[in-house]
């Protein structure tokens, strides 16, 4: 048998690679005879169908590199935290002749734009469904669509909506935009090209770390402040009889009915005045869950008495007002757990409410124990009658335990120096 390439006894040209050695060669041949049909073997017969060829780059196997990556591209979101991308092809070189292909993501992410929006009840989910409002007809009718987390934590990054008018969740057949939220209990976790990627309270992706339980990342909940109370009223005209206010920052928030009564629990955003639980006429007495201002609520009417909590953290105040039937007292309690610096004096939000009668109260913040260079200040508090929530004399509440001041800083400026 002839050979072909033959540069001297025992060498072979593959490729322009040379192959030294008789053991080589064959292997060489052999290689060539499968690709034919045959088999080929130095100082053997030919095979009927294999021929001696040329090793050129174009049969051997060759597997595939990645190229340079691409510039990233611009970000999917003005705020609120975005993506952007960057990618990379498999032609460093391309895989050929049955070579492997390049292993790992033919793209890269970066985030972006993580400053919060102006507006801070903004809900990107929201927006997508909102869109759709003119567009995406159901059941031969269109529908003011509403956000919906899907119960599949595989299926929240495509695009649920829940029709306002039936209650319906269709879906809108496409993934949520880059940088959507994965879920409202996961603050920080975004969707990016369908699926979901973690991300911590730190803004590194892939990382573990989480908020304490009043949204301090990593924190050891030693900031975190628990207020609650109980208030009571009796209907003396139609119409809503407003009860309190829980503010902006309040997490882990549950409000109660005390006793089981034939009214109706209602919610107002304050900022905007739109109701996002019962309407005066619009009162939905079933129990379910729906997302508002940015987070997911549970509503719950068991026997009449109702039950609403939200994880938060609520992005703006509300207003918790009652929708009277009948003359019966109504009573709701509230709680909820709140970072320290935000706590509302104002409102005089009750810390502690161990007493049938009585409740100490925030008053006021003490001065600030330095005018410049970071001082300190203190909470003070004062003896609430909870019947009318007046401020009476402080010796009806010393058989209560009185909380704890609470401490913040103050006057954080560089004091200036003297000319």
């Amino acid at each position: 048998m002839a050979l072909c390439g033959y540069a001297r006894p025992g060498d072979m040209v593959w490729g322009g690679l040379w192959l030294r050695g008789q053991s080589r060669l064959n292997k060489a041949l052999r290689m060539v005879g499968d690709q034919r049909g045959g088999r080929g073997k130095l100082g053997g017969p030919t095979p009927s169908r294999g021929h001696c060829i040329w090793l050129t780059p174009d049969i051997l196997k060759r597997d595939g590199n990645w190229g340079a990556w691409s510039p990233f591209g611009s970000c999917s979101r003005t705020c609120g935290t975005g993506v952007k991308f960057r990618t990379r092809q498999c032609d460093n070189p391309h895989p050929a002749n049955g070579g492997r292909t390049c292993s790992g993501l033919a793209y890269d992410f970066q985030l972006c734009n993580s400053q919060d929006c102006p507006d801070a009840l903004a809900d990107f989910r929201e927006e997508q469904c909102r869109q759709w409002d003119l567009y995406f007809e159901h059941g031969d009718a269109q529908h003011h669509w509403l956000p919906h987390e899907h119960r599949d934590a595989k299926e929240r990054c495509h695009l649920y909506c829940e029709s306002k008018e039936t209650g319906e969740v269709v879906s809108m057949k496409r993934m949520v935009h880059d940088g959507t939220r994965c879920s409202y209990k996961d603050a920080f976790s975004l969707c990016v090209r369908g699926d979901c990627r973690k991300v911590g309270c730190d803004g590194v992706i892939g990382s573990s770390k989480q908020e304490d339980k009043c949204g301090v990342c990593g924190g050891d909940n030693s900031h975190c402040k628990v207020v609650k109370g109980t208030f009571t009223r009796s209907p003396k005209k139609l119409g809503y009889i407003k009860m309190f206010e829980i503010p902006a920052g309040a997490r882990h928030l549950l409000i109660q009915e005390a006793d089981t009564t034939s009214h109706h629990l209602a919610i107002k955003n304050l900022e905007t005045g739109k109701f996002i639980l019962n309407e005066e006429n619009d009162v939905d007495p079933n129990s379910k869950s729906f997302i508002a201002m940015g987070v997911e609520w549970e509503y719950r009417d068991e026997d009449g008495r109702e039950t609403l909590q939200t994880m938060g953290p609520l992005h703006g105040t509300i207003t918790v007002l009652v929708i009277p039937q009948g003359d019966a007292r109504i009573s709701l309690t509230y709680k909820y757990m709140i970072h320290e610096d935000s706590l509302n004096v104002d409102d005089n939000n009750v810390l502690e409410d161990n007493s049938v009668g009585y409740e100490w109260a925030l008053k006021k913040w003490s001065p600030c124990s330095k005018p410049c260079g970071g001082g300190s200040q203190f909470t003070k508090y004062g003896c609430r009658r909870r019947l009318d929530h007046k401020m009476v004399h402080r010796g009806f509440c010393d058989s209560l335990s009185k909380p704890k001041a609470i401490r913040r800083a103050c006057n954080a400026q560089e004091c200036s120096q003297p000319v």
